[in-house]
């Protein structure tokens, strides 16, 4: 099975602080990668990441395409 979309995995790494906007929310979210992996989708490997969201206080599992790194603030 290919892996497609393999640079996203050289574009983020554990420790990350990521954000996205999931489908069912109206605000955007904010966490860590704590893990990246390749997840089977369709017969196709996509590579993931599981994170810890701060404001709600669990770990969910998202593509790498949908993340963003948040940028440090001075």
């Amino acid at each position: 099975m290919k892996l497609i979309g393999e640079e996203l995995k050289e574009k983020f790494k554990v420790g990350d602080i990521v954000y996205t906007k999931p489908l069912i929310r109206d605000k955007f979210v904010t966490g860590v990668i704590l893990k990246i992996y390749d997840a089977e989708m369709a017969n196709k490997l996509l590579p993931a990441a599981t994170i810890y969201l701060f404001e709600d206080k669990v770990t969910r599992d998202y593509l790498l395409e949908v993340l963003r790194i948040k940028e440090q603030e001075a």
